[in-house]
């Protein structure tokens, strides 16, 4: 199983991650990279409102299931569902 993690280094977000590598699911994590990401996590570095440069990163592939912490208004979720549901 792999997954792919908007964010993550936040609270809930971090433990879900810790939890996700203890179950062995693979965890790519989008964010900025300002904060220590897990060293078994693959990270890409891109703000969350860079579709472009996520897109290429992400061209080919696919997750099981994909979480975005970084929804803080109904327009930000209705932008990453309509984004994300071409990687799941």
């Amino acid at each position: 199983m792999n997954i792919l993690i908007v964010g993550g280094t936040g609270v809930l977000s971090s433990a879900v991650t810790a939890e996700a590598l203890k179950q062995g699911i693979a965890v790519t994590m989008i964010n900025r990279g300002r904060r220590q990401v897990p060293a078994n996590v693959e990270h890409i570095k891109a703000d969350k409102n860079d579709f472009a440069k996520i897109a290429e990163a992400l061209k080919g592939r696919k997750f099981d299931a994909i979480m975005d912490y970084l929804c803080y208004t109904d327009k930000q979720t209705e932008q990453s569902v309509k984004f994300y549901k071409n990687f799941t």
